[in-house]
């Protein structure tokens, strides 16, 4: 696997956390904005993504009863 391979799923496009969640892009918008959604990384100016590692340990979190995102980073 190359490492652009291996970037590249790591990383999550909106629609994907959306779909995910299953619901809209702009609720998943309005999730971070309250904090109930870690924060994106940004690829140029309007490109959110998401590291999957992230989401996931953010949903580990969640389970465990956890409320409070962390933003650290």
């Amino acid at each position: 696997m190359s490492d652009t391979t291996t970037l590249s799923d790591s990383l999550v496009k909106k629609k994907d956390v959306a779909a995910f969640f299953q619901c809209s892009a702009r609720q998943v918008e309005l999730m971070v904005k309250a904090g109930k959604l870690p924060k994106p990384v940004y690829i140029g100016d309007a490109s959110p993504r998401w590291q999957r590692k992230t989401l996931m340990e953010w949903l580990d979190r969640l389970q465990a009863g956890e409320s409070a995102v962390s933003q650290d980073g």
